[in-house]
């Protein structure tokens, strides 16, 4: 596989997203206490593949460059790469998508609760005329 390069913006980006599927090492030993043997070697391999992009990547959280070149074997970079892309899909999904959509919720709720006010203020309104 020929040399790929990216910006420290898109590094930077890739980074973050590597150190936060990094926590899931813990699920090798939970894999691995479920007698799931299989699903522990796949979280080893995913864990694998984000430290060989480290080593394109540098392993600092600073580090004082523009471009960076990914050179890792390409099976195990599309490996990397469509895992990531997947985490940070369901991060979108999560927090920007399904927030979204919830906004016709908040939209009903507070139309609703400005309607019960006036509900409430005719249903006095009428309580006292009956007086």
């Amino acid at each position: 596989m020929g040399t790929v390069r990216l910006s420290r913006e898109q590094r930077d980006a890739i980074y973050g997203e590597i150190l936060v599927d990094l926590t899931a090492v813990g699920d090798i030993y939970l894999k691995l206490s479920e007698g799931d043997i299989d699903g522990a070697w796949r979280v080893r391999q995913r864990v694998e593949d984000d430290m060989r992009l480290l080593d394109d990547l540098g392993w600092e959280a600073e580090v004082d460059q523009e471009v960076f070149e990914v050179s890792m074997p390409a099976a195990q970079l599309a490996r990397a790469v469509a895992h990531l892309a997947e985490c940070a899909q369901s991060t979108v999904r999560e927090h920007v998508i399904d927030p979204m959509q919830q906004t016709d919720l908040v939209v009903r709720a507070t139309t609703a609760q400005t309607a019960y006010g006036q509900l409430l203020s005719q249903a006095v309104r009428e309580v006292d005329d009956s007086r």
